[in-house]
């Protein structure tokens, strides 16, 4: 998805092996912070499909529309990571059951 939709050069990530914009997810594996590390330690992953929709909207063209992607997009979701309606639900919900949410952005 990433060389794809040219995910890094969209929000101006660079791949630290070539220092271009990246062409695949440098967060999924490779380093103590990894999606993969974190979930080895527990840590769930949740993805917005509002945001999911939003993204799918922006990407979309006339040969490839936005339903289109969109199935593609949460069809390609890292292992583990679980869609949800709307992110702040989730994290309400999440809170209400006595987990944290911290912003780390």
């Amino acid at each position: 998805m990433w060389a794809k939709y040219e995910l890094g050069k969209r929000v101006s990530e660079n791949d630290p092996r070539t220092q271009a914009p990246a062409t695949r997810n440098i967060f999924a594996s490779g380093s103590p912070t990894s999606i993969a590390r974190l979930q080895e330690r527990g840590v769930r992953f949740i993805a917005c499909m509002r945001a999911i929709r939003r993204l799918s909207g922006e990407l979309a063209t006339a040969t490839n529309p936005a339903d289109q992607v969109r199935a593609e997009l949460v069809a390609n979701l890292l292992p583990g990571v679980t869609p949800v309606p709307a992110l702040i639900v989730a994290v309400n919900r999440a809170q209400e059951a006595g987990l944290t949410y911290v912003y780390l952005g």
